[in-house]
């Protein structure tokens, strides 16, 4: 027996680090997403309480690590989704990463593991996904300086990646990261002998379809249901072992097939919204008690594509966590409650047999809910804080509060609870097919009880609501419909549904569905809406066939201008004396005549051009998901204005570190708020003329516009002053025929795109110069050029848009809203988007002008 084991213990140390490192050992998952949480030392004594031998948090909390020291537990620690775009192209930034979050508590602390953001690839900024496999490379080289040879590197993945996924040997990587992301990340882990990070939650698909997947099955209770792989032969006897066996498949599609799976996340919620069906502690202690005795088997007994195959894993998670935004079960996956007690028993050695356990409540929800549902304050929230949501769910557009304001049929009895009330519900039923929830950062909640009468006319509050969900139905239907023909993705799994904005009614394709400030002005505009709702992957060819038919339209007319001669002026003075001059009169008239047309044609040309810019902007922000503020008229209540939610991070995720620095200290400066405040000084409230923010707004588009114009500047010229040298003679004549220091500005594109297309990257080379300090050594000249606006349609764009934002300064609706009461975090939120407005801008001008030549300003 002793020599057997010595070929085993020699395996394990090839491997990997230890043998615990591909144990069979169950982890739990530590959130902090909740205000009544216990304090880290605390948690960690619970954690041994589970008998976790594992434990994985989201960030690199120094007081967890810190209470973890010397505790046995082997932990995980992550890179936060928002850096992981910065550290990618900086490997100065992935060491100080390392050195500031792992460094000082390694190896007393057993981080065994690095997780490089968390379920990237299932959001719809693709522009971070290709940033996921650098960032991890230059953490794992960043490891290495620090010496910490041990800690596997890898990310988190939801079953969204696949495309196809059942049979499970039909296994398929969605095709928009399958070749670019899937198989450099798989081409990583099977070279650093790391893992496939996967988030595995059965509920899902079962949940929405639950008179085709049966319970048991999904619970590993089936003991008379199986389902056979008709290409595989294999057999399947639960929905895990099925889900798991697809993504296996698809790594074996793309060429690594070997690469070992770690369940980062699974779990099954023990409670939810009363429209959640299954979420119950039933389900919930036996999928867990099930799916750890599974993974805790002993010889291990893996999935059938991998029989005898170890799955390391971590239990999704250690505490019901009150702040979890979306549906009430996001709230519900914890083993024990906030105060430490359990919500069943579970013992995660998977020693304890589960004949020993105590009897758990009946089920009662493990068929979909049929009465209605209404969305309501929840008892003893916080009046300011119930004040803000108001102003939120009222600001959303869709006349969600029209009721409540005076006159409306809603308005009586006058109370802050009754509004809050009306606008959950009123929200709710608009938004719950599209993501939204029941709410509200905690302070609403569902009932099935009809909500007490609340107008004049003696009609209950429930009855209006109720009239607003029938207003809804029909869209709503039409709406479905639009989605199941479209590609929205859930490969059958854990369905992430994408928010959208729409308003009620048969109208679904007028432009406040956008829910932006500033409306189309012409049939082109409008025709873009349709398709920008409807099919919005081929918004932006509609967009390219549209400029190309506007080029033309315009170029039409102008030669027919151009072909016209003389002025029909010397007409209107002259004595007409005979038929000669007669005759020459009216063919001035009719060259007048076109001359005007072709005029009025052009600027019929300029507004299309100009909604067409708008729109383009409008498609940048729904790329970051971040929805443009609406309507100061729409967004105050009572005399205040609130944003949110505030989106800071998805505003900042677009610039790089050294950029993002600078425009920190632009928002610091024009709200009069530190760059660092605390989370306290953010939502302090403070007053501003409506002028004042319209001017601060404006001239942060302006700055957002500069920076990029400068910043795109510096780049060619470190590009152009770097590698020139290191070029083939041809290559580098070229490049000191532009010269460095007369480029003229127009031309900085095109010769940006040329030398990418030589392949220079100047950051190989030397550190690249700061922006700010490249931006003070400008000339005055070089200042005004990079400051000003190339065209006079984004000029007219920006001017629409701030009035159609703030209201016209002459005849504005907002004449009693002179000074608005708002916080200091509506106020960041507003400067953020402008500045990221600038810089969306200019990439539009840049964008349009290459098809239709806008005038130059």
């Amino acid at each position: 027996m002793e020599k057997a084991l010595i070929p085993l213990f020699i395996l394990c140390f090839l491997v990997s680090s230890s043998c615990a490192e591909i144990s069979g050992a169950v982890g739990v998952n530590y959130g902090q997403l909740g205000n009544n949480l216990p304090t880290p030392s605390r948690s960690v004594e619970l954690i041994k309480s589970l008998k976790a031998k594992r434990v994985k948090i989201y960030d690199a909390n120094p007081e967890i690590l810190k209470a973890l020291k010397n505790t046995g537990l082997q932990v995980s620690i992550m890179v936060p989704n928002q850096l992981v775009k910065n550290i990618s192209t900086n490997q100065t930034l992935a060491n100080q990463w390392v050195h500031t979050n792992l460094v000082p508590f390694y190896p007393e602390t057993l981080i065994r593991y690095l997780l490089v953001g968390n379920e990237m690839l299932s959001g719809t900024d693709n522009s971070s996904w290709f940033s996921i496999v650098p960032a991890m490379r230059k953490i794992k080289k960043a490891l290495k300086i620090h010496g910490a040879h041990k800690v596997k590197v890898g990310t988190t993945l939801a079953m969204d990646v696949l495309q196809s996924s059942f049979p499970p040997s039909n296994g398929t990587f969605r095709s928009d990261i399958s070749s670019s992301v899937m198989k450099p990340m798989l081409q990583f882990l099977n070279r650093t002998k790391s893992f496939l990070f996967l988030d595995v939650y059965p509920y899902f698909p079962w949940s929405s379809e639950p008179k085709t997947i049966n319970l048991d099955y999904a619970l590993f209770q089936s003991k008379n249901i199986t389902i056979t792989d008709p290409n595989t032969g294999l057999t399947y006897t639960n929905l895990f072992d099925q889900m798991v066996d697809s993504v296996i498949f698809a790594m074996k599609r793309v060429g690594y097939p070997d690469v070992r799976i770690f369940i980062a996340e699974t779990g099954w919620p023990n409670g939810g919204d009363f429209d959640q069906i299954g979420a119950n502690i039933y389900n919930a202690a036996t999928y867990n008690r099930n799916v750890v005795k599974k993974f805790t088997a002993k010889p291990p007994v893996g999935t059938p594509a991998r029989p005898g195959s170890v799955l390391p894993s971590f239990i999704f998670a250690l505490y019901n966590e009150n702040q979890k935004p979306g549906p009430g079960t996001e709230r519900h996956f914890g083993l024990l409650h906030p105060h430490g007690k359990p919500v069943y028993e579970i013992d995660l050695s998977g020693e304890t047999p589960l004949s020993e356990y105590k009897p758990l409540p009946v089920p009662e929800n493990n068929t979909p809910y049929k009465g209605k549902i209404w969305c309501v304050a929840a008892k003893g929230a916080n009046k300011t804080a119930l004040g803000l949501a108001l102003s939120y769910a009222c600001s959303q557009g869709n006349k969600t509060c029209d009721p409540i304001q005076p006159r409306g049929y809603c308005r009586h009895p006058n109370s802050l609870i009754r509004h809050v009330s009306y606008a959950f519900s009123s929200y709710w039923a608009q938004f719950k097919k599209t993501g939204g929830s029941c709410y509200f950062d905690g302070l609403a909640t569902q009932t099935i009880k009809d909500p007490s009468s609340c107008n004049l006319n003696d009609s209950t509050w429930g009855k209006s609501i109720n009239r607003r969900v029938e207003e809804l139905e029909e869209f709503t239907k039409l709406r479905d419909f639009l989605y199941s023909t479209l590609n929205f993705r859930t490969s059958g799994f854990r369905i992430r549904p994408l928010t959208v904005i729409a308003a009620a009614g048969p109208s679904h394709c007028q432009f406040s569905n956008l829910n932006s400030p500033l409306e189309p002005r012409t049939p082109t505009g409008k025709d873009l809406i349709g398709v920008l709702q409807n099919h919005p992957q081929l918004f932006h060819l509609a967009v390219a066939d549209e400029l190309k038919q506007l080029s033309d339209d315009r170029g039409h007319a102008l030669n027919r201008m151009n072909l016209t001669a003389g002025s029909p002026d010397a007409c209107l003075h002259s004595q007409i004396s005979n038929k000669d001059i007669v005759k020459e009169c009216e063919v001035l008239r009719n060259d007048a005549l076109v001359s005007r047309i072709a005029q009025m044609k052009e600027k019929e040309c300029q507004l299309a051009v100009e909604d067409i810019m708008y729109l383009l902007v409008f498609y940048k922000f729904s790329e970051i998901k971040v929805p443009l503020v609406p309507k100061l008229s729409h967004s105050i209540y009572n005399g205040r204005l609130e944003i949110r939610p505030s989106k800071d991070w998805e505003l900042e995720s677009i610039y790089s570190f050294d950029v993002l620095q600078i425009i920190r200290d632009h928002v610091a400066a024009v709200i009069g708020l530190r760059a660092n405040s605390s989370v306290t000084d953010n939502w302090a409230i403070t007053t501003i003329g409506r002028s004042a923010l319209r001017r601060k707004y404006v001239s942060s588009i302006l700055y957002g516009y500069f920076l990029k114009s400068a910043l795109l500047r510096l780049q060619l010229e470190q590009c152009v002053a770097l590698d020139s040298q290191d070029l083939p003679p041809r290559q580098r004549a070229s490049i000191q025929h532009h010269g460095i220091k007369s480029l003229l500005f127009d031309r900085i594109s095109s010769m940006r795109s040329e030398s990418q297309n030589l392949g220079l990257n100047s950051q190989e080379k030397q550190p690249v110069e700061d922006l700010k300090c490249y931006v003070m050594g400008f000339d005055p000249e070089t200042l005004q050029r990079c400051a000003t606006l190339k065209s006079k349609e984004a000029t007219n764009l920006i001017e629409n848009h701030s009035r159609a934002l703030f209201g016209d300064e002459e005849t504005c609706s907002l004449e009693a809203e002179e000074v608005i009461l708002t916080s200091f975090s509506s106020l960041k939120r507003l400067i953020l988007e402008a500045v990221a407005f600038g810089s969306f801008l200019w990439d539009t001008e840049e964008c349009v002008n290459t098809v239709y030549k806008l005038n130059e300003n």
